[in-house]
């Protein structure tokens, strides 16, 4: 069995479901959607790999919380990452 580890979740993936979460909640009850469970739901990761991913991008100042890593939000320097990645991705493909 291959050993898990933060970086098999890429930083797109985190930022993304933050943001989703955060788009999710804007228009539902806060606390509604958690980025946490959108990563779960993809990648079956256990929960230590995934809050350390979520660390790894609260560290770089992409993603922010209040109470909990869990229920993270994108910042506007994560949403600035989350567009230069979307950008690389669209020039690579041209």
């Amino acid at each position: 069995m291959t050993k898990l580890k933060r970086s098999d979740i890429p930083t797109v993936q985190v930022l993304k479901a933050c943001d989703i979460a955060h788009r999710i909640n804007e228009v539902t009850a806060p606390g509604f959607a958690c980025a946490f469970k959108i990563i779960s739901a993809k990648t079956q990761y256990p929960k230590k790999i995934i809050l350390a991913a979520m660390q790894r991008e609260y560290d770089q100042g992409n993603i922010d919380y209040g109470v909990s890593l869990a229920t993270a939000w994108i910042t506007p320097k994560g949403k600035q990452k989350l567009q230069e990645i979307k950008n690389e991705l669209v020039y690579s493909k041209t």
